[in-house]
C-alpha cells in the first residue's frame, strides 16, 4: 500500500535546468567549452561531482569542484531570481497529497543548501520537513542509496513509496530500491526511455492522490 511519495527536484518540482545550463556555459566560456542539449541527458540525475568529471574527460579541462558550484551557482540564482517558478501542478498535487495525510519528502542529487533556496524561492519550504540530499549518500543515482535513505526517514518500507522522477537514472535507482515509479516527460526524455516506471506522465497535473494509491 503507497502512503509516501518521493519527489526529485529538477524537473519534477521546479524547471531549473534552462538556468543550469546556461550558467554552467557562461562560466564554460572561458574554456572554449559550450554544452550543447544533446549531451545534457546522460549528465541528468548523476552528482555535480560526476558530472564535472565527465565534462572534464570530454572536453580534456580541469573543472575545480568548489569553485564551479559556486561560480556557477551564483549566476544560476541571479538568472532564476524573478523567473523560477514551480512545475505545472506540483503545487496543486502537494495540496492533495497532505490533504490525504500521506508523507512526502524530496531525494535530489544536489546539494542541501542549493535545494532549500531554490523552495524558498518558490514558497514551497514548509510543505517539505524531509529533504535528503547528495552529501548524506555515498552512491549517486542509478544506486537507490537516496531513495532508500529517504525511506528510513519517512519510516516508510520501500514498497510503500512512489518516486517522482525526470530523468531514466532516477527511474533505475527507484525501480532497484523496491519503490514504485512515476516519470514526469521533459524536452530531454521521450516516453519510451521509461521502459521501468510504472507509470509515464506529461505533466504532474495529470496526477492526484487517487491516481498514485491504484500503483499499490
Amino acid at each position: 500500500m503507497i502512503q509516501a511519495v518521493i519527489f526529485d527536484m529538477d524537473g519534477v518540482i521546479h524547471y531549473s535546468s534552462p538556468y543550469v545550463w546556461k550558467a554552467r556555459n557562461i562560466y564554460l566560456e572561458k574554456y572554449g567549452v559550450q554544452i550543447q542539449d544533446s549531451e545534457i541527458p546522460a549528465l541528468l540525475g548523476r552528482s555535480l561531482r560526476d558530472q564535472i568529471a565527465m565534462i572534464n574527460k570530454k572536453y580534456s579541462i580541469k573543472l575545480e569542484f568548489n569553485d564551479f558550484s559556486k561560480k556557477t551557482r551564483e549566476i544560476q540564482v541571479d538568472l532564476m531570481k524573478k523567473n523560477l517558478v514551480s512545475c505545472i501542478g506540483v503545487k496543486e498535487l502537494i495540496d492533495d497529497l497532505l490533504k490525504n495525510n500521506v508523507k512526502i519528502a524530496i531525494a535530489s542529487s544536489n546539494l542541501k543548501r542549493f535545494i532549500v533556496e531554490d523552495l524558498e524561492i518558490m514558497n514551497l519550504l514548509d510543505n517539505f520537513k524531509i529533504i535528503t540530499s547528495i552529501e548524506e549518500v555515498e552512491h549517486h543515482k542509478p544506486c537507490p542509496e537516496i531513495f532508500l535513505r529517504t525511506a528510513e526517514k519517512l519510516e516508510m518500507p520501500p514498497e510503500n513509496c512512489v518516486v517522482i522522477e525526470d530523468a531514466v537514472n532516477g527511474i533505475q535507482a527507484a525501480k532497484r530500491g523496491g519503490m514504485k515509479a512515476i516519470a514526469v516527460l521533459t524536452e530531454f526524455h521521450a516516453r519510451e526511455d521509461f521502459k521501468e516506471a510504472d507509470l509515464v506522465v506529461d505533466s504532474l497535473k495529470e496526477l492526484n492522490w487517487s491516481k498514485i494509491k491504484e500503483l499499490g
